[in-house]
């Protein structure tokens, strides 16, 4: 018996479901002519990824109404098996009351140093995700 990885390519409604399950992302911008990639406490509000900006970091002014990644995905070392979401849009800061009032509610600040100085929204054009499994094949 052998142990071989078998890779799974999940459908746009598996992603989301991904997606609600974590809570730390990483979003992958530019700042400048440089490739960075930020880790970023999030949450999912009305189809989009929310999440707060802060002063001494203000990646918001990097990312304004720019096409960015955000990346989500969990590994089993023990298993060697694992998930990865990759959502793509473009990033714009949140500035209707209506959704400034509800992300109030979301639990997405424990990452959130010192004084929140935006929110900012992620709507996905495009969403993709593979998980990793390990399947036993006999010889």
């Amino acid at each position: 018996m052998a142990k071989l990885p078998d890779l799974t390519i999940l459908d746009p409604e598996e992603c989301w479901a991904a997606l609600e399950r974590a809570s730390i992302g990483r979003l992958g911008l530019h700042a400048g002519a440089l490739p960075l990639i930020v880790p970023v406490q999030y949450a999912l509000l009305a189809g989009a990824i929310v999440f707060r900006t802060f002063r001494g970091f203000n990646i918001g002014n990097a990312i304004n109404n720019s096409v960015v990644a955000f990346e989500v995905g969990d590994t089993d070392f023990t298993t060697d098996e694992g998930w990865s979401v990759v959502a793509v849009g473009f990033a714009d800061p949140v500035t209707d009351q209506e959704t400034l009032d509800v992300s109030h509610g979301l639990s997405h600040d424990r990452w959130t140093p010192g004084e929140s100085h935006g929110l900012m929204r992620i709507e996905p054009r495009i969403i993709s995700g593979r998980r990793i499994v390990q399947r036993i094949f006999a010889h």
